[in-house]
């Protein structure tokens, strides 16, 4: 995607990026076993993960924005599980967290804050440290430090590191705020391919799961994580996390609670 006038490459608009090994023995246990993919949930990931490897659709997205309607869905445990899961199968990824308002992707891993995505976003630095989290293979780019104007997610700088980053990985998934409290995510629209929309089954409501499709626009969404979900396939063991490619509204008959396809 281009943006009419944008230089892409002029001088000092151009991220570098400096990679540090960072271990994941800072994190709690259960988050540890999560990310190294030893529990029920981390297996139902990589189920995801295979299917959009292997979806022709989805296995063309380069950046992909995690996000949901409300707080509280799991969006930021599906990012860093679906990152964990393509690094596994031996993808190259970057997780980026997006959600100005939390911050909180550093915390999880038991890490602490450093520069990143708001220090590139307000100009004061060209070189960005990306934490390469081991042994679980992803990469990290933190929120950052500086406060930030959220709009400045869908400006010429935010569209400028991506595609640097898709330069140098085969997988960007960003971590966004939720849809319906503010309007940060929107911002990002005209920047990632596709949007990938986290519900929790038996919390989220389904109005607000129909007035995300409507502002993200139903075509821009690659498909619903639906977390909490219980298979009742027999002599299989419960998968936290279901996959629902295509979950729709409207004419296709789509609604929330149905069984993923």
């Amino acid at each position: 995607m281009s943006v009419p006038g944008l230089a892409l490459d002029a001088p000092g608009d151009q991220p570098g990026f400096e990679e540090v090994e960072t271990p994941l023995s800072a994190a709690a246990p259960r988050t540890a076993a999560f990310l190294m993919g030893t529990t029920s949930v981390s297996e139902g990931l990589r189920t995801v993960a295979m299917r959009l490897r292997v979806d022709g659709r989805a296995a063309a997205v380069r950046t992909l924005a995690v996000t949901s309607s409300i707080e509280g869905e799991g969006k930021t445990s599906v990012t860093l599980g679906l990152a964990a899961a393509f690094a596994q199968a031996g993808t190259r990824v970057l997780v980026i967290d997006a959600d100005l308002r939390q911050r909180s992707i550093h915390e999880t891993l038991g890490l602490r804050p450093s520069p990143g995505l708001t220090d590139w976003l307000e100009a004061t630095t060209t070189v960005l440290p990306l934490r390469r989290i081991v042994p679980a293979g992803f990469h990290l780019l933190s929120a950052g430090e500086l406060p930030c104007r959220p709009d400045l997610l869908g400006g010429p700088r935010m569209l400028r590191l991506l595609r640097a980053a898709e330069l140098r990985f085969e997988r960007v998934i960003v971590d966004c705020a939720p849809l319906l409290p503010v309007a940060d995510t929107l911002a990002l629209r005209a920047h990632v391919s596709s949007f990938l929309l986290v519900a929790r089954s038996r919390l989220t409501p389904r109005a607000a799961l129909r007035r995300a499709f409507s502002l993200v626009g139903e075509e821009h969404v690659l498909g619903v994580i639906l977390n909490g979900h219980s298979s009742r396939l027999p002599n299989r063991s419960r998968y936290s996390y279901a996959y629902g490619y295509g979950y729709g509204y409207g004419g296709r008959g789509g609604r929330a609670g149905s069984k993923p396809r």
